[in-house]
């Protein structure tokens, strides 16, 4: 079997800024692009400073490599698929030379949210837009489980076919649409 075809996206700011991140060009696997990923970061700046992380579904790692870069204390990478996560470590690890300040989990995410027990301050949920149930599940389980009242902030990037999410304990603070995407920022209510 041929090996799928690589193409890359850059961090936009930060300690990192302009290095470039490998992406594996497959179906499902899609990093949130240059404009909305500077748009959102441009939201979270003002919570990013010391805050722990989880990137559920990590890919090339984009939306963790950009946390760190602008200021997270530290990030939780998760990437199911073997040849995503091979990318994903290649990319973090050869960014991040401060090892402490990031994790790489090759799991199933809802597995991932079902055992884990480090608290997060904020959480990027963004699924291939074609498996809407594993952003389903994941949003029932930052919903019920207690490690989950840690979280602050969630970003959630779905679909624009998707109808929009509801989270308990959450509103929306930002949105932003594109042709193909909505990415929301919640903010924990109280």
């Amino acid at each position: 079997m041929a090996k799928q075809q690589k193409h890359t996206v850059r961090i936009i700011a930060g300690d990192y800024r302009t290095r470039l991140l490998e992406v594996v060009d497959r179906d499902g696997l899609r990093p949130t692009g240059n404009r909305m990923r500077e748009t959102l970061f441009n939201w979270l700046q003002p919570f990013l400073y010391g805050s722990r992380c989880l990137d559920l579904f990590a890919g090339s790692g984009a939306l963790g490599l950009e946390a760190l870069s602008r200021g997270a204390h530290a990030v939780t990478f998760n990437e199911k698929d073997r040849e995503a996560f091979q990318v994903l470590r290649k990319n973090v690890e050869g960014i991040c030379k401060e090892k402490d300040r990031f994790q790489l989990m090759n799991i199933d995410a809802i597995q991932f949210l079902s055992k884990h027990t480090e608290e997060f301050s904020m959480i990027f949920l963004d699924p291939p837009f074609g498996m809407p149930e594993l952003l389903m599940k994941s949003v029932e389980l930052i919903n019920t489980m207690p490690i989950y009242q840690s979280v602050k902030y969630l970003v959630v990037e779905r679909s624009i076919q998707m109808p929009a999410i509801q989270l308990d304990g959450f509103v929306v603070h930002r949105e932003m649409r594109t042709k193909e995407s909505n990415l929301s920022l919640f903010v924990r209510s109280s």
